[in-house]
C-alpha cells in the first residue's frame, strides 16, 4: 500500500504541476494580448499627440531665441548712443561701411575723410577709451581713403 500511496501522490503532484503549467501559460498568453492592446493604445495616443509635440518644439525654440535676446540686451552695450556718437562725430565726407560691436569693442570700416583726423576726432569722444587704426589705409577709385578703426567703449 505504501507503493500504491506513493504512486497516487506522484500522480497527484504531476497533475498539479500540469495544471499550474497550463495556468501559467494562460496568464502569459493573456499578458501578451494585453501588451498588444496597450501598444496599440500608445500608438494611437502618440498619433494624436504629434501636432502638440511640434507645437512644443516651436515653443521651446522661441523660448531659446528669447533667452538669447534677453542675454544680449543685458550684456551688450546700448547701440543707439554709439550710433548717435558716430553720426555726431564722423564728418560729412566720410561714411561707415560696416560696424561690428562685440562686448566693449567696436570695429568700424570707414570710407572717406582722413583716417588720421578721424582717429583724433574719435579719441576726443567721452564714449571711447581707445581708438586705433586696425587696418592699412587704402584708396578707392575716387581717391577716398578706406580704413578700419577699432574702438574700446568706456564702462557705463
Amino acid at each position: 500500500m505504501k507503493t500504491g500511496g506513493l504512486k497516487m501522490i506522484a500522480i497527484a503532484a504531476a497533475i498539479l504541476i500540469a495544471l499550474l503549467t497550463i495556468y501559467q501559460a494562460g496568464q502569459a498568453l493573456w499578458l501578451q494580448l494585453e501588451l498588444g492592446r496597450v501598444k496599440a493604445h500608445v500608438a494611437e495616443l502618440e498619433k494624436r499627440y504629434e501636432p502638440y509635440r511640434s507645437l512644443q518644439e516651436k515653443l521651446d525654440e522661441s523660448k531659446r531665441v528669447r533667452e538669447v535676446a534677453d542675454s544680449f540686451e543685458k550684456e551688450a552695450p546700448q547701440l543707439l548712443p554709439i550710433i548717435y556718437e558716430f553720426a555726431r562725430l564722423i564728418p560729412k565726407d566720410g561714411w561707415i561701411r560696416t560696424c561690428t560691436i562685440r562686448g566693449d569693442r567696436v570695429r568700424i570700416a570707414i570710407e572717406g575723410g582722413s583716417a588720421v583726423k578721424m582717429v583724433e576726432i574719435l579719441k576726443k569722444s567721452p564714449m571711447f577709451k581707445s581708438v586705433t587704426l586696425a587696418s592699412s589705409v587704402t584708396r578707392t577709385r575716387d581717391q577716398q581713403e578706406r580704413y578700419t578703426l577699432e574702438l574700446r567703449l568706456k564702462e557705463g
